[in-house]
């Protein structure tokens, strides 16, 4: 057997710790970079623009691969914001919860700190932020400009923390808050005014009404009750009642007190809607309607 010389087996022993060296490196590389992703902080709807938010839309599909949405608008007309639904292709047109709405407006201008998931639109699928795929609230001003559009999608299954991409970049980004998710619905019950005389009319908060129906009496077909109800400011409240199965359903119409802005008055006497309650709602309305 031939003898490896000493100055070869010095090299070949370096060679050796060289290429271990180097597998070490290569090893633990991805350990050595940053694990936490770039972030920042911003306002997902820039405070300067508040003032100006004309409309907003929620738009949210029906999880099938059909890509069917529902879609609800509310407007803002003098200082009233009214809503429509694309369920009833915008033909009822019902108060706001104010409350409801003021709060997503506060949340969306509301600094908040995101982090970046990924900068390409390849990825949007990934992160249900497409298209077809996510859940979309826009903000518009009064020529129909957008103010803000957000594309939300998938939860991370970690941190229950929402992914989301805006109208101007290809980037996915996480919330590190979830704030808005409880904004994500196309429910017109949930965007609507809870009561049965709305606090755009009255300022008061009364009776409450059940879920939104976007049915209509069949023509000819008399009300079961009529009832009207004078409010302290100056405005009415007329009641149209037909009995269906167990509960009732409410057509009202509502007339604003002279002391009201032009606008307004102009929103309110659009409003038409119907809407259910209880028969025990409809006794302390009757009992309220007295008076």
């Amino acid at each position: 057997m031939k003898k490896v010389s000493k100055t070869k087996g010095i090299l070949i022993f370096y060679g050796i710790d060289l290429l271990l060296l180097l597998f070490l490196i290569i090893a633990f590389l991805p350990f050595s970079r940053k694990t936490e992703e770039p972030s920042r902080k911003t306002a997902l709807l820039n405070p300067n623009a508040v003032e100006t938010i004309a409309a907003i839309t929620l738009s949210v599909p029906d999880g099938t691969d059909a890509g069917w949405r529902t879609t609800v608008t509310l407007t803002k007309k003098g200082t009233l914001w009214t809503g429509s639904s694309s369920e009833s292709s915008g033909t009822y047109i019902w108060p706001c919860n104010p409350r409801t709405v003021q709060s997503l407006v506060t949340d969306a201008s509301r600094i908040t700190e995101i982090a970046t998931k990924a900068t390409s639109a390849a990825k949007w699928k990934n992160f249900g932020v497409d298209d077809k795929h996510a859940s979309i609230i826009s903000f518009y001003n009064a020529a129909g400009g957008t103010l803000s559009q957000l594309f939300f999608g998938a939860e991370d299954p970690l941190t229950q923390r929402l992914y989301f991409r805006t109208w101007t970049d290809q980037s996915v980004f996480e919330t590190q808050d979830n704030t808005l998710q409880q904004f994500l619905t196309a429910d017109e019950s949930y965007w609507a005014d809870p009561y049965i005389v709305p606090v755009l009319l009255s300022d008061e908060e009364g009776l409450r009404r059940g879920k939104l129906e976007n049915i209509a009496p069949r023509d000819g077909l008399q009300p079961d009750y009529s009832l009207k109800k004078e409010c302290g400011n100056g405005a009415r409240a007329l009641f149209k009642i037909y009995k269906k199965d167990d509960s009732y359903i409410v057509i009202p119409t509502f007339v604003a007190s002279p002391a009201f802005a032009q606008k307004d008055a102009e929103a309110i006497a659009a409003i038409n809607y119907r809407y259910s309650i209880s028969g025990w709602t409809l006794e302390r309305l009757i009992e309220e309607t007295k008076n």
